[in-house]
């Protein structure tokens, strides 16, 4: 049997649709996967940055000065790559969902337009405009600026001045 449409015994079968419809709602499907998935990489990519500044961040500590500024300039340029890295992901998300918007306006009920209204209403304004997104930036501006501070002081010190 043909399973129902949201799963609830009212709803029409896939079988129902306006094939149109069946077609852009398999394409809905797939799309909703690659967002899933796209969201995923950015997450590997962001404990992988994580992973690699921990890691250069215990050597600096263990460090007896002589690598000090090679380990302060890759924990710099590290954190900036991930913080483009961010960057590109969200484009790539922004991007996707406009490609829902698209998919959703030959579908009868466009569930992420309602979801997405449902929270904005409910929800957004308890966080205020700002977005995860905007928070994820967060950590690696803090490295970066963390890190260009150590260099500043290191390239100071180096020159005797204090």
């Amino acid at each position: 049997m043909e399973p129902k449409l949201g799963g609830s015994g009212d709803m029409e079968t896939l079988q129902d649709l306006d094939p149109d419809e069946s077609i852009y709602l398999e394409y809905y499907k797939v799309w909703i996967g690659t967002i899933t998935a796209s969201a995923s990489r950015r997450q590997t990519a962001s404990a992988f940055y994580i992973a690699v500044i921990a890691a250069l961040t215990g050597a600096f500590s263990f460090n007896d000065g002589k690598q000090s500024g090679f380990l302060l300039l890759a924990i710099w340029l590290i954190a900036a790559l991930w913080f483009f890295t961010i960057r590109y992901f969200r484009g790539v998300a922004k991007a996707k969902f406009d490609v829902i918007e698209v998919l959703e306006q030959k579908l009868r009920i466009p569930m992420f337009r309602i979801e997405w209204e449902l929270f904005k209403s409910k929800y957004r304004g308890h966080l205020g405009s700002i977005e995860v997104s905007d928070l994820e930036q967060l950590l690696p501006l803090i490295a970066w600026a963390v890190s260009s501070a150590a260099l500043i002081v290191l390239v100071l010190n180096y020159y005797g001045v204090s």
